[in-house]
């Protein structure tokens, strides 16, 4: 039925007498009605399980990250780094572009108070993503950052956290420096996330 009725409404445009009698306003409060029937019919359990997927990086690999951080604190090593880097730039870049995609399909069909939402959830895991993984990044090679770090699991990973934060909203360190260029990569990924989100908020006021 609902198939139909898409259908219907999509190769059989409306009376065009009936819409010539509308004043302006009322054609604005049809034309957003279709818009909001076209989003529902098109709206399918495929499409939204689609868009999940693409958090898929950036859920699992936040969460490994998490984990991972906290089980290896203090336990530095001195061989392996390059390798270790670059895959954490790639998983980076593939969480940032995955986000990134999200974001934009859910944008461009869901109304201003959608759109913000979406924003805000997106900026949330990033920042959980990429704190998590600095926090992890440290706790394997100190060398790669400097400043004022806390000394426990717990104050270090909020100081990871707390720079991932000042990144994404003000561009604060909170302290803590990057001392390491592989590093300094991954921090210009999420730097471009946080363009691409405020490019979006841009869009949202004017």
């Amino acid at each position: 039925m609902k198939a139909t009725s898409y259908y219907y409404r999509k190769y059989c445009p409306p009376n065009s007498l009936f819409t010539a009698n509308l004043t302006p306003y009322h054609k604005k409060v049809l034309e957003q009605v279709r818009r909001e029937r076209y989003i529902s019919a098109t709206s399918t359990p495929a499409t939204s399980l689609a868009h999940m997927l693409l958090l898929t990086p950036v859920i699992f690999g936040g969460a490994a990250t998490f984990i991972l951080g906290f089980v290896f604190f203090g336990r530095s090593l001195k061989a392996g780094y390059k390798k270790f880097i670059t895959f954490m730039n790639i998983l980076g870049l593939l969480v940032t572009f995955g986000t990134a995609i999200y974001v934009y399909q859910l944008f461009k069909a869901g109304d201003n108070n959608l759109k913000f939402n979406t924003v805000v959830w997106a900026s949330a895991i990033i920042i959980l993503f990429y704190g998590s993984t600095f926090n992890l990044i440290y706790s394997l090679y100190p060398h790669t950052f400097e400043g004022i770090i806390g000394k426990t699991p717990l104050t270090q990973f909020l100081s990871f956290l707390m720079l991932s934060i000042g990144s994404v909203s003000i561009g604060e360190s909170f302290g803590v420096n990057v001392a390491d260029t592989g590093v300094q990569v991954l921090a210009g990924i999420e730097a471009l996330f946080n363009l691409y989100v405020l490019s979006l908020i841009v869009s949202l006021v004017v």
